[in-house]
């Protein structure tokens, strides 16, 4: 016997969109929307426009990733949908390629290679890329012909010569990973990418300056780890112009480190600082800035017992979103606070089943810190809770002035709100 009412919610359950990430630039809001494909037999994340009314902007099945805002409105983006027009030279193997899409008009494919892309920035005038580079490769031909000799002799296999092999839920790549580096292209023609070679090791995290000029990278390195400490993460800055990388943090059994984003102004990076969980001492997070040229750390909202993971909102102000007794609560301080200022309301968590639509969990915050001022500054971030589906917010805050302030609903392709009774 079956449940007609719990299948008809289940189902719809299921088949809702949902918000995956969120970009903004020049007052343009971009999501990516988990949606289910055409034949529905899966999920697709497609593009969509929220900056007014929410208009769809792909329809491929499949996903995109990796958005990217140019300052004269056009959108890069990554994505394994097949181009319109077949192209004789196309690698069997493209992998992630890298699209744009014009103000007017259908994206078209600005660059495909073997193995694709991983990852994607826009900093200025600089298009900047992450690439699965062939180890034994140390030019784009040799990566092209070594790839297809691999996957024409139908060879999976991998040969480690080191320490470790596999992150914690799969093997690790047969690539390494580089950057590429080029001038944003002109509308119709194709970036020539330099080859920026990392540190030793696996990449785990990279930002770029606002200018495009350096890059914060976090490798994963082998240092005669033992298995109490199978990897060592180390912080380095690179030049992007040189290839120079400078060694500006490295890990310890007592502190892990790993960057995030880097100030408006270059000067500055915000790092999170990991203590693991060992013998008498226990797991905790805490976040710190850290000077971009010295290196030097300083403790961010000391008196903050939360973890968070802060964004700039200026050169000098920050913005954090963090869970809040099992509510959600958002954050605005400078980098001299001690503590910073809550900007959302306190929800009482422990009224039984009296919070249910207040208690909502705040996800990554986002902004654009070179729109923002030090009296103004607008703040994205997607909100869920047990008995709602996501929404959108926006927050009109004042960096130095910050105070509780009630945010406003943006409407995107998630509508409604879905409540599952049980």
């Amino acid at each position: 016997m079956t449940n007609s009412a719990f299948e008809t919610t289940l189902s719809q359950l299921l088949d809702a969109p949902r918000i995956t990430s969120v970009t903004v630039a020049r007052d343009r809001v971009l999501t990516t929307v988990q949606q289910l494909k055409q034949d529905a037999s899966g999920y697709v994340n497609q593009l969509w426009d929220a900056t007014d009314t929410p208009v769809q902007l792909t329809r491929s099945d499949d996903s995109v990733s990796a958005v990217e805002h140019c300052a004269d409105g056009r959108i890069f983006f990554l994505s394994s949908r097949p181009a319109a027009a077949a192209d004789p030279d196309a690698p069997a193997t493209a992998g992630a390629k890298l699209w744009v899409m014009p103000i007017t008009g259908e994206p078209t494919v600005v660059v495909q290679r073997t193995w694709g892309f991983d990852g994607l920035k826009v900093a200025g005038q600089t298009l900047v890329v992450a690439m699965p580079w062939h180890s034994a490769a140390t030019t784009d031909k040799e990566h092209e012909e070594l790839a297809k000799t691999r996957k024409d002799a139908k060879v999976s296999g991998v040969v480690y010569t080191q320490f470790p092999t596999r992150y914690w839920n799969q093997d690790l790549p047969h690539s390494r990973t580089v950057l590429g580096v080029a001038p944003l292209p002109a509308s119709g023609e194709a970036p020539d990418f330099t080859r920026v070679e990392l540190p030793e090791g696996r990449l785990e995290h990279w930002d770029v300056s606002a200018d495009g000029t350096r890059a914060l990278v976090t490798m994963s390195q082998h240092r005669g780890n033992t298995p109490d400490t199978v990897q060592t993460s180390v912080v380095y800055r690179l030049d992007l112009g040189t290839g120079q990388s400078t060694e500006l943090l490295v890990s310890t059994p007592q502190h892990e480190y790993s960057a995030g984003e880097i100030s408006p102004d270059g000067t500055r990076a915000i790092m999170n600082v990991a203590t693991p969980w060992r013998e008498g001492t226990n797991l905790s997070m805490a976040p710190a800035v850290m000077d971009m040229q010295s290196g030097q750390l300083q403790d961010l909202w000391p008196q903050l017992d939360r973890w968070v993971t802060p964004a700039w909102l200026t050169n000098t102000q920050l913005v954090a979103a963090t869970d809040d007794e099992g509510a959600g609560a958002m954050y605005v301080g400078g980098v001299d606070a001690l503590a910073p200022t809550r900007v959302t309301s306190q929800v009482d968590t422990w009224r039984t089943g009296a919070c249910l639509d207040e208690a909502r969990f705040y996800g990554p915050v986002v902004t654009d810190p070179q729109a923002n001022t030090d009296t103004r500054a607008f703040v994205y971030a997607v909100t869920s809770g047990i008995a709602a589906s996501p929404q959108l917010l926006k927050f009109d805050l004042n960096p130095t002035a910050p105070e509780i302030v009630d945010p406003v609903v943006v409407d995107t392709a998630v509508k409604g709100q879905f409540i599952l009774h049980v």
